[in-house]
């Protein structure tokens, strides 16, 4: 029982040193120009995707999770809110608090953006035979599933 904790620890590690790099070089593969087509540049398509994952953000905390100055993020989210991507809120609960959230044009941007990643993700899919895309469907659902589990516990 033991080989076989130490067996999947190790085949984590491989999943994860293996996954991260495949997940950059799948977005790697997405121009800047293909980014530029969705409606902005690369810096404030960043802005975007973290706002789709967490909404709304403090424009503090946000500024510190991207590694950018306040002063920045402001000009950003400023050409961002020119574009109708993004609007700014004053928090409910503390007005001194301000909030910037995607509109449905900036969710529209992101999802562009997810249909590309799928589609280059295809690609990748489609040097595997019938069989092996059920197989591994198979195992990742799984292993996605085993792996959702432990994040909760």
């Amino acid at each position: 029982m033991e080989a076989t904790r130490d067996q999947i620890a190790k085949e984590l590690e491989r999943l994860t040193s293996t996954v991260l790099p495949l997940r950059k070089k799948i977005r790697m593969s997405i121009a800047e120009s293909d980014v530029e087509n969705l409606g902005c540049t690369p810096a404030q398509f960043q802005v975007l995707w973290h706002l789709s994952h967490h909404r709304p953000w403090r424009m503090s905390d946000l500024a510190q999770h991207l590694a950018v100055s306040q002063a920045s993020l402001t000009i950003m989210v400023d050409r961002l809110i020119a574009d109708n991507l993004v609007e700014r809120t004053r928090s409910q609960t503390d007005r001194r608090v301000v909030l910037v959230s995607l509109t449905d044009k900036g969710m529209g941007v992101v999802s562009n953006y997810r249909q590309l990643v799928l589609k280059r993700s295809s690609a990748l899919v489609d040097r595997f035979s019938e069989a092996e895309q059920d197989e591994l469907l198979k195992a990742l659902t799984t292993t996605i599933g085993y792996l959702e589990k432990m994040k909760e516990s």
